[in-house]
């Protein structure tokens, strides 16, 4: 775990938690967007907690003053959005009652751990939400961004939200057409069906998520938009990977699947991670062992995680 007197929230600094000025990446390949293809063997300074520089080793200074890291082995992302997150009784309990270092703990344990940087609650308590950004703030916490309810806009539909209850619907490629139709972009939520797989019903849910998996592909390839929110709080699964891996079950493509957990929140929520590695973007970052566009599963191998240049987590930290 990183130290608790880390950082403020959303890269929020102070005199007692600064990020080093100037760092220096050596080696790794870097998924600056998307739809760009990765740069390997790559440079990737960060000065004062923003993305000064990524590209080829040889085409990048560094800067004299830089702290030099190795990434040899590592893939580097934009850090993760999780869309839809409920902010859970114990984590209530913690920001009414916990020690700092629970807190801090427990913001690791749920979010940073994973890779993720950017959180929106999408039911919270706002005075717990103001408390829980309160504390973080004030305390330099290690957290990740903390987006409420009304940071999402009308333009990102939850397949379980109150108001379209997508996979309940007799007719969900319907429902799919109108949001393409209206641009709007869809929260999947695949991993709260999911969960009910191994219950009494298991034949009847596996049977359901293989036609969510189906509209959700046809959704995607008549042009609709995805954004990565797992429901973490309402089901007690806190790791994205289950959710990124149903939407490559579903046949979406690598790009497709980094652009809904990285890009396509950050255009629509701009108080997040920026979701894309230029100069000039925040740098939330999120390094991992192995190459993400040819084994997804690569992303849950989390080596260290960045929030505007503090280290929020670190493997074996």
């Amino acid at each position: 775990m990183a130290s608790v007197a880390a950082c403020g929230d959303a890269g929020d600094t102070d005199m007692d938690g600064l990020p080093e000025a100037v760092v220096a990446w050596e080696g790794a390949t870097v998924f600056t967007t998307p739809d760009a293809p990765p740069v390997e063997d790559a440079v990737l300074v960060v000065v004062d907690g923003v993305v000064e520089a990524v590209g080829p080793r040889g085409s990048v200074q560094i800067p004299q003053a830089a702290r030099r890291r190795n990434a040899l082995g590592l893939s580097v992302v934009p850090g993760l959005w999780n869309a839809d997150v409920r902010l859970d009784d114990e984590l209530s309990e913690i920001i009414r009652d916990g020690e700092d270092i629970d807190l801090a703990l427990a913001l690791e344990d749920r979010f940073t751990r994973y890779g993720i940087t950017t959180v929106v609650f999408t039911e919270a308590d706002p005075e717990e939400l103001a408390e829980l950004r309160r504390r973080v703030a004030e305390e330099g916490l290690p957290s990740p961004r903390l987006l409420g309810p009304d940071d999402m806009p009308s333009s990102v539909r939850r397949a379980h939200g109150p108001d379209l209850g997508l996979w309940e619907s007799e007719d969900p490629d319907d429902l799919l057409l109108g949001l393409a139709l209206d641009e709007a972009a869809l929260v999947p939520g695949l991993s709260r069906m999911a969960r009910w797989r191994e219950g009494e019903f298991a034949e009847e849910v596996d049977a359901r998520v293989e036609a969510a998996l189906a509209a959700l592909l046809r959704y995607v390839d008549a042009g609709g938009v995805v954004v990565l929110g797992t429901g973490a709080g309402w089901i007690q699964d806190w790791d994205p990977s289950s959710e990124l891996l149903m939407m490559e079950d579903a046949g979406l493509t690598f790009e497709e699947i980094l652009s809904a957990a990285t890009f396509q929140p950050s255009l629509r929520m701009p108080r997040g991670s920026d979701g894309e590695i230029e100069p000039g973007a925040g740098a939330d970052l999120l390094f991992v062992e192995g190459d993400p566009s040819s084994d997804l599963s690569s992303l849950s191998r989390v080596r260290e995680v960045l929030v505007g240049g503090f280290s929020v987590h670190e493997a074996g930290g």
